[in-house]
């Protein structure tokens, strides 16, 4: 289900150009998700970056573009946070 609504998401960015094409492939595409929790209408996302340096700058570049279109696949408030792998 969360794998479908990833693709969702990325095919989105990809027709909305939120995020460069090349930015994702090199940043949003390498994400992987750690969980997802849901409280009422509320989602709670946290995804693995290859390090420190990757999780802050998917989180400081990327994380509206990705929060506002995972918001339009769920219609949910969604918070997401990016977390080092290494």
């Amino acid at each position: 289900h969360w794998a479908e609504t990833w693709r969702a998401v990325l095919r989105l960015i990809e027709q909305e150009g939120s995020i460069p094409a090349h930015s994702v492939h090199r940043w949003v595409e390498t994400l992987q998700f750690i969980d997802v929790s849901e409280k009422d209408s509320d989602l709670f996302i946290r995804a693995g970056a290859r390090n420190q340096f990757t999780a802050d700058y998917v989180s400081s570049r990327y994380a509206l573009a990705l929060k506002a279109a995972f918001e339009r696949i769920t219609g949910k408030s969604t918070t997401l946070e990016f977390l080092p792998l290494e």
